[in-house]
């Protein structure tokens, strides 16, 4: 009788689902919103939580990790709460820290006073060591990137250029004198190193049209304020030639 009786409730029991069919239960839950595509061919991902649609895979997942309808993210106050330690665990560990003083207070009182204080000097420098190796690596010159010692080393030539261009146009090319302004430098030449006009035909003007150096002008010396700009650079070199052929039928001005 009790073998039969032990038999019904075997029966009766219901059969325990195992862990991996929960699994796959719970992964079809969660796929169960499949991407779309729109009619122009794109791939949109849908998140699996809300009705979020995202155009990239990974920026799908990572709203999926940060979704406020996941009920699988815990909130911050539970994260901070402590760990629960059943009381044996505690009172082992207790245990244990007691004995490792034990032994380290035995250990120190069989040694004399002078390895005492051998041991306690290695202790502070060991500690006083320790934020110096951190600042060590952080002004390591291995973290920053190539990139951006070589911007310092061009921002440095480019200094010495802008240094040397202004120098060039305080500096007088007759007298060598130095000025403070560029037309401190421009009245000096005027009245000082006032020479004639030359002339020249158009095809040897022609020749300083592409000069790499548009800051002075190569016959005459004077110096060019928009030094960047050619149309002016050949504006101020016209001035040195009387044989213009081509003239502009509207304002009459001779090219």
């Amino acid at each position: 009788m009790q073998k039969e009786l032990l038999g019904k409730k075997l029966k009766l029991r219901r059969p325990e689902t195992p862990v991996k069919d929960v699994e796959q239960t719970e992964e079809e839950t969660v796929q169960s919103k499949q991407p779309i595509m729109a009619p122009n061919g794109k791939i949109f991902y849908p998140c699996q939580y809300c009705n979020k649609i995202f155009p990239q895979k990974t920026t799908s997942i990572t709203h999926m990790k940060k979704c406020p309808s996941n009920n699988s993210i815990l909130p911050k106050d539970i994260d901070k709460k402590e760990p629960v330690i059943n009381n044996n665990d505690e009172h082992q560990s207790k245990v244990e820290k007691n004995e490792n003083l034990n032994s380290s207070g035995s250990s120190t009182e069989n040694k004399s006073p002078e390895q005492r204080i051998r041991i306690t000097q290695n202790v502070m420098l060991h500690c006083v060591k320790a934020p110096c190796q951190e600042k060590l690596v952080m002004n390591d010159t291995s973290i920053y990137d190539y990139n951006e010692e070589d911007s310092d080393e061009s921002g440095d030539k480019d200094s010495k250029e802008n240094e040397e261009d202004a120098l060039n146009n305080k500096l007088c090319k007759h007298c060598k004198t130095l000025f403070d302004s560029p037309l401190d430098l421009l009245r000096h030449t005027r009245d000082c190193h006032n020479f004639p006009r030359t002339i020249l035909p158009p095809d040897e003007i022609a020749k300083y049209f592409d000069s790499p150096n548009r800051s002075f002008c190569p016959i005459c010396e004077k110096p060019i304020k928009t030094r960047n700009f050619r149309s002016v650079f050949i504006k101020h070199l016209l001035v040195h030639t009387t044989g213009l052929t081509h003239e502009c039928g509207v304002c009459k001005k001779k090219v």
